[in-house]
C-alpha cells in the first residue's frame, strides 16, 4: 500500500488495562507502557522495536485493501478479518506442543470450511490432527495471549507468540479440549487470531444456542459527535446514572421517552473513578490529565441537573467542588466510613496516602503517608483495615496507621502469592469483599492467572483457586456475582455464599472491547461499555443464579416510569439478550489514558502491522 510512516512512542503508566497492538498481550494497570502520540498505538516497551511502520493507516482501509487484493489475485494466503458468509482461508507454518515430551514441533496449518487442520507437511493428503472451530453444542474460544502458568516450560520470548484455541461443551460435562499454536512471528500471529476469530464469530453468528446465562440489555447508544469513552459509573437512582469519560463528567437519564438525556456537568475535564461516602454525601473523583483528587457535594449534582432539565440546557452550570490538596497522580483509591470515622485510601505511582475526613475542616487530611515499590493497583477499605496491591497485596492498619504483609507466610500453599508472583512478573490485579453483610469477613485477592479467597487476616478461607479462562483485564463484584473482563468477553461467576462450595455457576457472553465502570443499582447488575471507532453503547448485565432474573427490583416495580422504546419497563416483558452483544470482529485501534507521571519522550520508527 506504500504506507510507510514511524510512530511516535512515549513511555509512561498505563491507566487502563488493554491489549498490545503487537503481541496481543495484556498491559496490565499502572504498568509500564508506550503509546503513539499520533494514532494512540498501545504497545508494550518491549514490544516497540518489533512494530511496522503504519502510523495512521486506518483499520477500515486495510480491510478494503486486503479484501479487494485477496479477489484479484485468488490468494489462499491472504486473510480476510471481515465476518462474512465466505468461508475463511489460511495457510502457513504453526508450531503445536510435543506429545508427551517438552518443546514444539512444526506443522504445516491450513483453516478450511472453519475446520483447523495440521499436517506435517505442506504436500502431504491426510491432515495428523483437525480442531473444528464450530463443533455442535459447543463454545469455541480464540485466546490471543497466554500466560506464564499455563506453559511454566515455555520462555518468555517464544510465550509471547502462542495462541490457543478452546472448545467448552454447553450441554454435557464432558471436558473441553484445548489446542496451544506458536506463530513465528508477530506479523504471523496477529493474521492467524483475526481469521480464527472471524470464522469463530461467523458460526456463532448462524447458530441458534443460547449462549449466555446472563442478562443484558442496552440502555445508552452513542454515535458519531455524541460518541464518549467511558471510564466509570455511579448510579444516582434508578433513572440517573453519573457517567465519567475522558471528555468529563456526563448526567444520564435513562428512562425519559425513546431517547436517554445526556447534561454534561461542567467543571471537569475528564474524569477517571467515581466514589460515594453515604455518611458525608459526597462524591469523590479523579479528574484531570494530572489524576487529582476533588469532593462534590451530591446535593449539587441533583440541584444542577433539575436546573438544567428545567431549561432544556445540555450542559449545567459549572459545579461547586473541593480539590484535596497534595494529591497528584492518583492511580486507584477507595473511601468509606469505618472504625468511627470516615476514611480515604489513595494510590499513587510510588506511595499510598491515608487520609481521614476532618468535620471541623469540612476535608480529607492526611494521616499517614507509606512508600511503595510498585504503583497502587487496587484498594478495598473494609472496617478496621484497607487491603492494598502494589508488587504484592498489604494490610493498612487505620487505628494505628502502619502497613504489613497480607497474605498468610506460613500457609505454603499461599507460598506464590506471598513470595513468588512478582519473580514472575504476576502482579495483584483486584481485591473485592464477597461476604455478605452481617458475616465474617471474606476477600477474594486476584492476580493475572488466578484468584484464592482468605478471610480478615490474610488466611485461606476456601480450599481452592479461582483460574480465570485466559488474561483478565479487570475484576467487578455484585453480590452474588463476580464479574471478569477479557479483551472480547465477560465471564460472570456466582460465588457460593457456603465456603465449602467453592466453584459457583460460571456463564460468558461475547463483547467486544468491555470496560466495566460500576455496579448497578439492583442486586447482582454492572454497568459495562463496548466501544468501537464511531459507537459507544452502555450495557447492564445480571448473572442468573436462579434468584435474580429481570433488571429489577421486586419491591419497587410499579414504581419504575413508563416509557416507550428502547427504555420499556422490565414490568412489561423480561429481558432478553441485547441484539447489539454480538458483532463483527472488530479491529479499530487500542486507546487508553496515560498517565503523566514518569512519562518520557521517546521516538521509534516502529509501529503495528494491525490493531487486532
Amino acid at each position: 500500500m506504500h504506507h510507510k510512516i514511524p510512530h511516535r512512542f512515549v513511555t509512561g503508566l498505563n491507566s487502563r488495562a488493554t491489549k498490545c497492538g503487537v503481541c496481543l498481550g495484556s498491559v496490565p494497570f499502572v504498568k509500564q507502557a508506550s503509546k503513539c502520540q499520533e494514532c494512540g498505538m498501545i504497545c508494550h516497551p518491549k514490544c516497540v522495536s518489533s512494530a511496522k511502520d503504519n502510523c495512521g493507516m486506518p483499520t477500515e482501509y486495510i480491510q478494503q485493501f486486503s479484501s479487494i487484493m485477496g479477489q484479484v489475485e485468488q490468494s489462499s494466503h491472504r486473510y480476510s478479518p471481515i465476518v462474512s458468509d465466505v468461508p475463511i482461508k489460511m495457510e502457513g507454518w504453526l508450531k503445536v506442543p510435543r506429545t508427551e515430551k517438552q518443546g514444539w514441533e512444526r506443522r504445516w496449518a491450513s483453516l478450511e470450511n472453519n475446520i483447523l487442520l495440521l499436517f506435517v507437511y505442506e504436500s502431504d493428503a491426510s491432515p495428523i490432527d483437525t480442531f473444528d472451530l464450530g463443533p455442535p453444542n459447543t463454545d469455541v474460544t480464540v485466546h490471543s495471549a497466554i500466560s506464564t502458568a499455563e506453559l511454566p516450560n515455555t520462555t518468555n520470548t517464544d510465550l509471547a507468540h502462542v495462541m490457543k484455541l478452546e472448545q467448552q461443551p454447553l450441554t454435557t460435562c464432558w471436558p473441553g479440549r484445548v489446542l496451544y499454536l506458536m506463530a513465528s512471528n508477530f506479523s504471523d500471529k496477529q493474521k492467524w487470531v483475526a481469521c480464527l476469530e472471524a470464522a469463530v464469530k461467523s458460526i456463532q453468528r448462524k447458530d441458534t444456542i443460547v449462549r449466555t446465562g446472563m442478562f443484558s440489555k442496552t440502555l445508552l447508544e452513542l454515535e458519531g459527535s455524541r460518541r464518549l469513552e467511558l471510564n466509570c459509573s455511579f448510579a444516582l437512582c434508578k433513572e440517573l446514572v453519573l457517567l465519567g469519560a475522558d471528555e468529563g463528567l456526563f448526567c444520564v437519564n435513562l428512562y425519559h421517552g425513546t431517547h436517554a438525556i445526556i447534561t454534561q456537568l461542567t467543571g471537569f475535564k475528564c474524569v477517571h473513578q467515581i466514589v460515594y461516602i453515604s455518611s458525608l454525601n459526597l462524591i469523590i473523583l479523579i479528574t484531570g490529565r494530572e489524576r487529582s483528587v476533588v469532593t462534590i457535594d451530591k446535593r449539587m449534582i441533583h440541584s444542577r441537573i433539575d436546573q438544567a432539565n428545567s431549561a432544556a440546557k445540555e450542559e449545567t452550570n459549572p459545579i461547586p467542588h473541593t480539590v484535596i490538596e497534595g494529591i497528584v497522580g492518583c492511580t486507584v483509591m477507595d473511601a468509606s466510613k469505618c472504625h468511627g470515622g470516615s476514611y480515604m485510601v489513595v494510590g499513587m505511582a510510588d506511595r499510598v496516602l491515608l487520609m481521614k475526613y476532618n468535620s471541623e475542616m469540612k476535608s480529607f487530611c492526611l494521616r499517614k503517608e507509606f512508600m511503595t515499590n510498585e504503583p497502587c493497583s487496587c484498594v478495598c477499605l473494609s472496617n478496621e483495615f484497607a487491603i492494598v496491591g502494589t508488587d504484592k497485596f498489604y494490610r493498612l492498619s487505620l487505628d494505628h496507621p502502619n502497613i504489613t504483609d497480607f497474605v498468610d507466610k506460613r500457609d505454603n500453599s499461599l507460598a506464590f502469592a506471598a513470595f513468588g508472583a512478582a519473580i514472575h512478573n504476576s502482579f495483584p490485579l483486584a481485591v473485592v469483599k464477597v461476604s455478605p453483610e452481617g458475616l465474617p469477613l471474606e476477600f477474594l485477592i486476584c492476580f493475572h492467572e488466578f484468584g484464592f479467597y482468605v478471610d480478615s487476616k490474610g488466611k485461606r478461607s476456601r480450599p481452592t483457586e479461582l483460574k480465570w479462562s485466559c488474561l483478565p483485564l479487570s475484576f467487578a463484584y455484585s453480590e452474588p456475582f463476580l464479574y471478569v473482563t477479557y479483551f472480547s468477553s465477560v465471564q460472570c461467576i456466582t460465588i457460593p455464599a457456603d465456603k465449602r462450595e467453592t466453584r459457583g455457576k460460571q456463564t460468558c457472553i461475547d463483547i467486544q472491547g468491555p470496560r466495566f465502570l460500576g455496579v448497578g443499582i439492583t442486586r447482582g447488575t454492572v454497568y459495562i461499555s463496548m466501544g468501537t471507532g464511531y459507537l459507544t453503547e452502555l450495557i447492564v448485565l445480571q448473572g442468573n443464579d436462579g434468584i435474580s432474573r429481570e433488571f429489577k427490583d421486586e419491591d419497587d416495580k410499579e414504581n419504575r416510569p413508563k416509557s416507550p422504546g428502547r427504555f420499556l419497563s422490565p414490568k412489561k416483558g423480561s429481558v432478553k439478550p441485547s441484539s447489539n452483544m454480538r458483532r463483527q470482529l472488530s479491529l479499530t485501534s487500542l486507546d487508553s489514558n496515560f498517565s503523566e507521571i514518569s512519562v518520557s519522550s521517546a521516538d521509534s520508527r516502529m509501529t503495528v502491522e494491525s490493531d487486532v
